[in-house]
């Protein structure tokens, strides 16, 4: 009787272990599929692929009346691969998590721990700097410079604003080897440079007027919204940093535009939502641009 006892309480004791197993797997399961943390979800799918179809691409543009150049090779292969990443956000739960905004924008910007291309383009923009005596300050104009030259993607822009337009911003990698983008892609890129760069950035995102631009940190006395970040257009050229790039009205449509650098100013840009602060250095220059602007 003794030895029948024992028995059925070390099975008793398996079973309840087995159960307690079983539980903290579906937990964890719930867990994952809950949490509003999407890393484990919405990270870059798939291998980073071999180097194949190499492509040299140059960019001319213009800087302070003077001209610059330089050549930087991408691939047809991780062109491919960042096109086939996800384009919108997905989460597993019944509401919306609070920080979706920011965990969208971070599927954009994220980079595959092999791929590069930014550091080699930061390389290139830096050697161009120290060739013209550039300082830090005007290194980020130049390499804001640099993108504000790289062609607006008006198609991509119109099918995203329609009622039917399920496609997503560009990349980085995707808006250097197509040589354009939107406001937002563009915006990624010049994140992503600036920062490599060692100085703060944000997102300045004005849902209403459905532009998004990048921002750099500054003192907080001239910043934009007295935030810390100054306003830093990426898409036409013309606008120093500091300086917040106006709505216009335009007589051939019923939408507002933004201002191509023009005389009509109409309206600024409004409602802004600050998101992606990062610490770093700070750009000095902002007080002189708004006074000669």
């Amino acid at each position: 009787m003794a030895e029948y006892n024992s028995k059925n309480k070390f099975n008793s004791l398996g079973l309840f272990i087995k159960g307690a197993i079983i539980f903290l797997c579906i937990a964890l399961v719930i867990y994952l599929l809950s949490s509003n943390s999407l890393d484990n979800l919405n990270s870059l799918k798939s291998d980073f692929p071999k180097l194949s179809n190499p492509k040299t691409i140059t960019y001319n543009w213009e800087y302070k009346g003077d001209d610059y150049s330089i050549s930087q090779t991408l691939y047809g292969s991780v062109y491919d691969y960042y096109k086939q990443q996800a384009s919108s956000y997905s989460y597993y739960s019944d509401n919306l998590p609070e920080n979706w905004q920011e965990e969208y924008y971070k599927m954009y910007l994220e980079l595959n721990k092999e791929d590069d291309s930014i550091s080699r383009l930061l390389k290139s923009l830096e050697g161009e700097a120290e060739s013209n005596n550039l300082s830090a300050d005007e290194t980020v104009e130049l390499i804001l410079s640099f993108v504000q030259s790289l062609d607006y993607d008006e198609n991509l822009a119109d099918e995203m604003l329609s009622d039917e337009g399920d496609l997503g911003a560009k990349r980085p990698y995707v808006v250097l080897y197509e040589k354009s983008g939107t406001c937002s892609g563009k915006s990624f890129l010049a994140y992503n440079l600036l920062k490599k760069f060692g100085y703060g950035v944000a997102l300045f995102d004005y849902e209403s007027d459905q532009h998004l631009t990048v921002a750099v940190k500054c003192d907080k006395r001239y910043s934009t919204y007295e935030s810390g970040y100054c306003f830093a257009e990426t898409v036409m050229p013309g606008y120093p940093i500091g300086v917040i790039s106006s709505l216009v009205s335009s007589s051939s449509q019923d939408d507002d535009i933004l201002d191509l650098g023009g005389n009509n100013k109409d309206e600024e840009l409004s409602d802004v939502e600050i998101y992606l602060k990062t610490e770093g250095k700070t750009y000095d220059k902002v007080k002189d641009n708004i006074e000669s602007w």
